[in-house]
């Protein structure tokens, strides 16, 4: 049984007879490929908080998803840009 396949049957029980996930959600490969492209790369995510850039030039960096991600301020526009579509969101503020 593949770990989606134990996963969907675990959540099809009610929640009483239900169990923690099965360890193989954590190393199946085929289940991180379906996470990725099922929830990271059509999902908003909270990367951090807008008061972490309180003056323009500040930045933060992180990886999500084996993608790398620049948040930074330009005076008063809070931009993020993803290396992977080459996009740029900006919130104006």
């Amino acid at each position: 049984m593949s770990a989606i396949d134990d996963l969907k049957k675990n959540t099809s029980v009610p929640f009483e007879q239900a169990r923690a996930m099965s360890p193989s959600v954590y190393t199946d490969p085929s289940f991180l490929n379906a996470e990725l492209s099922q929830i990271f790369a059509r999902d908003w995510f909270c990367v951090g908080r807008i008061d972490a850039l309180n003056k323009p030039g500040d930045y933060l960096t992180l990886d999500l998803a084996d993608q790398p991600i620049l948040y930074y301020a330009i005076r008063l526009v809070h931009c993020v840009q993803c290396r992977m579509c080459a996009d740029i969101e900006c919130l104006h503020y």
